[in-house]
């Protein structure tokens, strides 16, 4: 607010305020903008906006609260535009609907098949597994467990898990010719 007629945030006058004004000009009246001394006291406010943020919501949404904006006599408030940016995951990726995520096995996994859990975003697990021979960088699709679709809560993108193997460091003389006897 004013004190001693002096504003902290305006200064010794607040700003001037835009009134509009007729003025006659032969047969037409014609709207003129006029800057006149402002019957307004300036003052600061704190305004809280809350907002719902829905599961889905992609990155980079905005969501615009209308008229929220700075206020100043004779001019309508502009729009505050909140702009949603997602952090980095330590183990899933996000791409539009599907997340992914890469995941370690070990050689006689990927031989002989493996069966693993996982903790998905919300806590709850997943079990991913493969009965067969896996390669490295195959990437297995598990549907429904990717980020809710925005706007269709019931539906699920898809979790695509990408398969590393991790390879023994070393090999015994025993382990050597047994691999070499079994396979071509």
């Amino acid at each position: 607010g004013k004190l001693d007629d002096r504003c902290d945030v305006c200064g010794p006058t607040c700003p001037p305020a835009v009134k509009v004004v007729q003025r006659r000009m032969g047969m037409m009246i014609v709207n003129q903008e006029q800057e006149v001394p402002s019957e307004e006291k300036c003052k600061e406010e704190v305004a809280n906006l809350t907002t719902t943020i829905e599961k889905g919501v992609p990155d980079g949404k905005e969501i615009v609260f209308e008229r929220a904006s700075e206020q100043t006599p004779g001019h309508i408030p502009g729009n505050v535009v909140l702009r949603l940016q997602a952090h980095p995951h330590a183990v899933f990726r996000r791409s539009g609907d599907d997340l992914s995520m890469t995941l370690t096995i070990s050689l006689k996994q990927a031989l002989l098949g493996f069966k693993k859990e996982i903790r998905h975003l919300d806590g709850h697990a997943v079990t991913i597994s493969n009965d067969g021979v896996s390669s490295p960088g195959q990437v297995l699709s598990i549907a429904g467990e990717g980020m809710p679709i925005h706007g269709v809560p019931s539906e699920f993108g898809k979790l695509n898990v990408e398969l590393k193997i991790e390879m023994p460091t070393m090999v015994t003389a025993e382990e050597r010719a047994f691999v070499a006897s079994h396979f071509n």
